[in-house]
C-alpha cells in the first residue's frame, strides 16, 4: 500500500491526484468504498438529496484516504481528521503521533464529473476543481470577487469566451484561500492573478505573493473542467505531478496503483 519512494518524491514534489466518479458505477463506490469513510462522513454522505452529489462526495473522500495511505503506513479507514482554527481540514495530530507519521498536508476538491486531492510534505498547498458553465449573472459576480485588473481582463473578452476565463481565474483564486486556510473569508478582490504571463502571477495587495515561495499552476485534464494548484515552498521550486485514479477498479487493485 503504501509507498517510500512516493513519499521521498513529496520532499522536492507536489502531487496531484484526479478521478471521474461517473467512470465508476454508483454501487461499485458504494460497495467497495463507503466502509472507509468514518460514521460522521457516512452520515453526511446520505444526507445528500441528490444521488449525484452523494456519489460525488464519496469519491472524493474516497480518493482522499487512497491518497494518503499511498504515502504513509495507515489503512484507507483509519484516517481521522480535524479543522485548524481556520477551519481548514487536516489529519488529527493524534493520529500522526501514534503512528509516526510523515506530515503529509492536503487538500480536497470536487465538481460535477471531476474530483481532486493534492498531498504535499511539509508545505501548505491547496486545490481547485470547477466544471466551465453558462452563470446568468457572471460579470456580478466578477465585480463582487475579482480584482480591477481581473474584471478589466475579462470584459475585454467576447461574451463567448469569459465562462472559460473567468473560472481559470476563479480556480487559482479558490486554491489559494484553500491553502492559506481563509476560504472565502478572504479578500478576494485583493487577490489578483495575471493568467496572460509567460507563468501565472499573483499580487495581493499590489505585493507579488510569488516573490515569498509561492507557485500557482492551472491546467485543463479535459476540455471542460479546470483545476489549479498552489502551494509555498522554501527554497526550490516544487515540482507539480499529476496522475489520475481509476475508481472503477477494486478497491485492493486502486491501492497497489
Amino acid at each position: 500500500m503504501n509507498d517510500p519512494a512516493a513519499l521521498k518524491a513529496l520532499e522536492s514534489e507536489l502531487h496531484v491526484w484526479i478521478a471521474y466518479p461517473d467512470n465508476a458505477p454508483a454501487q461499485h463506490l458504494i460497495e467497495q468504498f463507503l466502509p472507509l469513510l468514518n460514521q460522521e462522513e457516512q452520515d453526511r454522505y446520505r444526507r445528500f438529496h441528490f444521488d449525484h452529489d452523494r456519489h460525488t462526495y464519496l469519491a472524493a473522500h474516497a480518493l482522499l484516504r487512497i491518497t494518503l495511505s499511498r504515502y504513509a503506513p495507515c489503512e484507507p479507514a483509519q484516517w481521522r481528521f480535524t479543522r485548524g482554527a481556520q477551519g481548514k481540514p487536516e489529519i488529527e495530530a493524534k493520529i500522526e503521533a501514534k503512528a509516526d507519521l510523515p506530515a503529509l498536508r492536503f487538500n480536497l476538491s470536487h465538481t460535477k464529473d471531476m474530483v481532486a486531492c493534492v498531498v504535499s510534505l511539509n508545505s501548505v498547498c491547496g486545490v481547485d476543481v470547477e466544471r466551465i458553465r453558462p452563470m446568468k449573472d457572471m460579470a456580478g459576480i466578477a465585480e463582487t470577487v475579482f480584482s480591477n485588473a481581473e474584471v478589466s481582463s475579462l470584459h475585454a473578452l467576447d461574451e463567448a469566451d469569459r465562462p472559460d476565463t473567468f473560472f481559470k481565474i476563479w480556480t487559482l483564486k479558490e486554491a489559494y484561500i484553500k491553502a492559506i486556510g481563509q476560504g472565502l473569508a478572504a479578500p478576494l478582490k485583493d487577490i489578483s492573478f495575471d493568467i496572460e504571463a509567460p507563468f501565472i502571477r499573483a499580487s495581493f495587495n499590489g505585493e507579488e505573493l510569488n516573490n515569498t515561495g509561492w507557485q500557482f499552476h492551472h491546467r485543463k485534464p479535459i476540455s471542460t473542467h479546470h483545476l489549479a494548484v498552489t502551494t509555498q515552498s522554501i527554497g526550490s521550486p516544487i515540482k507539480i505531478v499529476y496522475s489520475d485514479l481509476n475508481l472503477a477498479d477494486n478497491l485492493e487493485n486502486t491501492l497497489q496503483r
